[in-house]
């Protein structure tokens, strides 16, 4: 009884193994592509907006907008 209020999963029988690996294991597996593929374009859009406003502005260490700062905060939010 202690092993299975300790575990991430448990099952009364070992049939049901086939279905939680093959079944859920693989819409866990494209869960996490998404998210990745999303964590990583977010992260590209906001260094590339830097980026460019750094290049116009000549690198001046000019602050910019907050809009600018806010943008990983609105990418996040949409998860």
């Amino acid at each position: 009884m202690q092993a299975v209020l300790s575990s991430d999963f448990s099952f009364a029988q070992f049939r049901y193994l086939q279905r939680l690996l093959l079944v859920h294991g693989r819409w866990s597996y494209i869960r996490m592509c998404k998210f990745l593929k999303y964590f990583f374009y977010k992260n590209f859009a906001f260094t590339l907006v830097h980026f460019w406003y750094g290049f116009f502005s000549g690198f001046s260490a000019q602050v910019g907008p907050a809009c600018f700062l806010m943008a990983c905060v609105a990418f996040s939010s949409k998860l």
